[in-house]
């Protein structure tokens, strides 16, 4: 059976697959990443439980390293009285990677390298939109 792919409107043989609808996993990725800022982010996630899911389990597995590393930094980390790193503000804490080390021993370094610090939301998102501020 041919159809129209749903992002790119190419044709191609859907195949065994009942419920495919893009031509490739480029073209799926592409157009959830665009209908999830679209959607409102966190509201898409709260209103498709099971499709966010997928995405978290993809992109762990495609990150297995990252994400250890994070769970483990957020295990050494309290979020309670702490405050920014950058403008001393204390809320919406977050926890910011410049690096992803793996064990605990390099994970503590790099906090006291001030690879990995505690920065507001705010100032996280100008950090990763800039780069560094």
């Amino acid at each position: 059976m041919i159809i129209r792919c749903k992002r790119c409107d190419k044709e191609f043989e859907k195949g065994n697959r009942k419920n495919r609808v893009f031509c490739s996993y480029t073209c799926k990725n592409r157009y959830c990443s665009q209908n999830y800022l679209k959607k409102g982010g966190i509201a898409w996630q709260k209103k498709y439980p099971e499709k966010y899911n997928q995405l978290i389990k993809k992109s762990y597995y495609k990150n297995k390293s990252k994400w250890i590393s994070r769970m483990m930094t957020l295990n050494l980390f309290s979020l309670e009285n702490r405050q920014c790193f950058l403008c001393k503000n204390d809320n919406d804490l977050q926890i910011h990677h410049e690096i992803y080390p793996t064990t605990i021993k390099e994970i503590k370094q790099a906090i006291s390298n001030n690879k990995i610090y505690i920065v507001c939301k705010s100032c996280h998102n100008k950090i990763h939109k800039r780069g560094k501020l």
